[in-house]
């Protein structure tokens, strides 16, 4: 089992790895002329709609969907992405 601190060094390790390779997904789809807006835009209602999963399964708490400090490190992890 994970520490703590090794947990948390993990998940932002992880949303800087991924934000950069988003960036750099956009950058070179900006290059080659893709409509980039597209992605952002898709990818950005996506992880709305996940974060706001979130209140949902803290109000159905009966509903056996990962615990709700997974739920809450998910959330965090989005946000900063």
């Amino acid at each position: 089992m994970m520490s703590y601190a090794t947990r948390r060094l993990v998940g932002v390790a992880f949303v800087v790895v991924v934000s950069a390779l988003f960036l750099l997904i956009h950058l070179f789809g900006k290059v080659a002329l893709y409509h980039v807006n597209f992605l952002s835009g898709w990818t950005l209602l996506v992880l709305m709609l996940f974060l706001t999963l979130f209140n949902v399964r803290k109000k159905l708490p009966f509903i056996p969907l990962l615990s709700a400090s997974t739920w809450l490190q998910c959330h965090l992890y989005l946000g900063l992405f």
